[in-house]
């Protein structure tokens, strides 16, 4: 029996890729904008940022708006929306002082180098950990004046902040360098806030060494990957991904350092402590005390990077993890019922206290990531006690 079917054309068999590839837009176009409608706040950061060359990715010097925090489920409504305030000072700092090139004599000036939690996601910046870590030290050297420089920014991780302290930091002629990272060093290869999609360490995408830094190549590949990357739909699948792969303990390429269940870190442990060593030698390169902030919310084996890197070079670490973990338990530092209580307010203003009373943890937290107003207190004033009380040479530190 004959097939009656004739042979597709040439033109025609064209055609299913030309629709498949069609409707795969459609489809990704239509789910973009349907996350947008249920997130349309996701993009706000963006705007405060411009390119950097080494970076990838800095603060638009004078910019000021308000940023999103998303509340837990049950606050006053599902899904509601705080936005707190940000500004943006003329050297890409969220301070909202200005700051001269050399600390005035007599002055001690701090810069506080970290990702979100030292820049106060979800905070006012009174309530940053910077800004009230200023005003102990200011209650413990009265007569003396003191400068805390917020140099935060959220999703850098520690190469970022080398090559930030190498090419700018240092010049502002600090006394102290507080030094956090740890959580987004941890984080898988590919999961970066800003940046390209790349399986590639911080080191392969922000390649070179104090002095002799490499531009990131921001162009082709990258600059179209990175584009892809802002899109909610490609952000959401990358963390399916992820968790799918931890969870099956597969791993890109087994055996070698720095990779884990799962998958290569942004910041492999080898590199993050050869980072920490970096800033070492530019703060005995320019005379600054360094001090290692141990943080809350990192993999313990980055936390156990921090404790040997300051106990093998002679550096203070201090332990925001021991801080607010024993701020959440009950046992951490009373903090003075006249500095409390405007912190109180500000949670309760934000939670209210039906949610509160079910939920005490978010006096200490402002999410499941980053400290709140209280939990900041407590580590700003642990953290004032040991600056002020280490021994130094005369005319050094406090």
């Amino acid at each position: 029996m004959k097939n009656d079917r004739l042979p597709l054309r040439p033109r025609a068999r064209m055609r299913w890729p030309r629709r498949v590839a069609v409707a795969l837009l459609l489809f990704v176009f239509l789910a973009e904008a349907a996350l947008r409608l249920i997130f349309p706040y996701t993009f706000d950061f963006f705007k405060f940022t411009e390119p950097d060359a080494w970076r990838w990715e800095r603060f638009r010097p004078g910019a000021e708006g308000t940023l999103p925090l998303e509340l837990p489920r049950g606050v006053l409504g599902k899904g509601r929306i705080h936005r707190y305030h940000v500004h943006i000072n003329a050297r890409g700092l969220r301070n909202d002082e200005e700051f001269a090139d050399a600390p005035a004599a007599g002055s001690l000036r701090i810069i506080c180098l970290g990702d979100s939690v030292t820049f106060g996601w979800g905070l006012e910046s009174a309530y940053t950990y910077p800004n009230l870590l200023r005003e102990r030290l200011r209650a413990l050297l009265p007569g003396r004046e003191v400068e805390v420089i917020n140099a935060g920014f959220p999703g850098y991780a520690s190469r970022q902040g080398l090559i930030w302290m190498d090419q700018e930091l240092a010049g502002l002629q600090p006394a102290i360098l507080i030094v956090q990272y740890g959580f987004n060093d941890s984080l898988p290869d590919w999961h970066r806030i800003i940046g390209p999609i790349r399986f590639a360490t911080d080191r392969e995408v922000m390649a070179g060494s104090p002095g002799h830094w490499e531009p990131v190549d921001r162009g082709g590949v990258n600059y179209v990957s990175s584009q892809i990357y802002k899109l909610l739909l490609t952000r959401i699948s990358l963390a399916v991904y992820a968790a799918a792969k931890a969870k099956l303990g597969q791993a890109l390429a087994g055996g070698e350092a720095g990779r884990e269940a799962g998958g290569v870190r942004r910041v492999p442990l080898a590199d993050f402590k050869e980072n920490l060593l970096g800033l070492r030698d530019i703060c005995r390169k320019n005379s600054i005390e360094m001090i290692l902030i141990e943080p809350w919310g990192a993999p313990e084996a980055y936390r156990k990077a921090v404790r040997e890197t300051g106990r093998e070079n002679d550096i203070l670490v201090f332990s925001q993890s021991e801080a607010i973990n024993r701020a959440l338990s009950g046992r951490g530092p009373a903090v003075a019922p006249e500095r409390l209580k405007p912190l109180t307010e500000q949670v309760r203003a934000r939670l209210g206290d039906d949610f509160l009373a079910g939920h005490p943890m978010y006096y200490i937290l402002v999410d499941m990531m980053h400290p709140g107003e209280i939990g900041n207190e407590i580590f700003a004033e642990g953290l004032a006690r040991a600056i002020v009380a280490v021994p130094r040479p005369a005319g050094r530190g406090p």
